[in-house]
């Protein structure tokens, strides 16, 4: 089951609440992965992880169950955080690009 915590982590990253949902745990191979995060999101996820007793390693998991799984959340809706944030860099000179070139030198 996803928590409210993790709920509103995906909400401020994807601009959108849902509703928690049951994902089946599937058996595989496990497989390293690394990832690159904010410090501020590592430390409120391993908060999220200690506080409900998961792995940050199954929480990832259960995201990427809930991505692949493509159902959107019936009535979804946005928090009013989010509501005004919408739009903010609509006249923004910044773009993908831009990003991507910070992200890369912010991780040299």
């Amino acid at each position: 089951m996803i928590g409210k915590a993790y709920a509103a982590l995906i909400a401020c990253q994807y601009g959108r609440t849902i509703q928690p949902i049951n994902i089946r745990q599937r058996s595989a191979m496990n497989t390293k992965l690394t990832l690159r995060l904010d410090d501020a999101l590592i430390r409120s996820a391993k908060r999220y992880s200690e506080k409900t007793g998961k792995s940050l390693s199954q929480l990832v998991a259960n995201y990427f169950a809930l991505i692949e799984s493509g159902e959107d959340a019936p009535d979804t809706e946005l928090t009013p955080r989010v509501k005004s944030l919408l739009g903010a860099l609509r006249r923004s000179s910044v773009g993908e690009q831009d990003y991507k070139r910070h992200l890369e030198d912010k991780h040299r």
